[in-house]
């Protein structure tokens, strides 16, 4: 059986651990218990958004891990800044955290029915990252044969322009000899 016990909790490390409750209907003797803590709540005031929630980083925060280790060069970049809320100068992260008490006999087989479809999870995760990696390594492959194609299709380019105005003006030139031998061969036959 396992007792939860809904209160903000306070951690140190001189608390005794309780009895077991006699409302259960045993003896009141010392008995041992598991006791550990969970995470209910967090409360986050004026903490800096990015997009979505940012629990990481307000647990990072209130255990008192470096700015930098958050993304920010100072500690003052934690506090929540956009448009309409420019000038606050505090912002705050609450946890509340709830008191398991895990009384012996219990059921503990119930708190690990889940177990296996997370491992299976975290397989088909990791299977999902090395296909990722695979595809994404592909990616930069073909993204590195198109830069290299990118002067070759340039150079392609530029022939066929020139080899275009070329035509272009050999077109113009048998056009105007053509025209002179047209020219040539009427005053010939007027002479004749």
């Amino acid at each position: 059986m396992t007792l939860v016990s809904h209160t903000r909790v306070s951690i140190d490390s001189g608390s005794v651990l309780p009895k077991t409750p006699s409302s259960l209907g045993r003896a009141t003797q010392e008995v041992p218990v598991k006791q550990r803590f969970v995470i209910s709540k967090m409360i986050l005031n004026n903490f800096k958004s990015y997009f979505g929630k940012q629990e990481i980083d307000a647990l990072l925060f209130v255990f008192g891990y470096r700015a930098n280790k958050m993304r920010q060069a100072k500690l003052s970049e934690l506090i929540h800044s956009s448009q309409g809320c420019e000038n606050l100068d505090a912002c705050s992260v609450d946890i509340y955290f709830d008191e398991i008490l895990d009384l012996p006999g219990s059921n503990n087989y119930e708190n690990f029915k889940y177990k296996v479809s997370l491992e299976e999870a975290n397989e088909k995760g990791e299977t999902l990252d090395e296909e990722r990696a695979e595809k994404l390594n592909r990616v930069k492959i073909v993204e590195k044969e198109k830069l290299s194609l990118k002067a070759k299709n340039k150079e392609a380019k530029n022939y066929l322009r020139d080899e275009n105005t070329l035509t272009l003006k050999q077109s113009a030139l048998y056009q105007k000899k053509l025209l002179g031998c047209k020219i040539n061969s009427e005053i010939s036959t007027k002479a004749v």
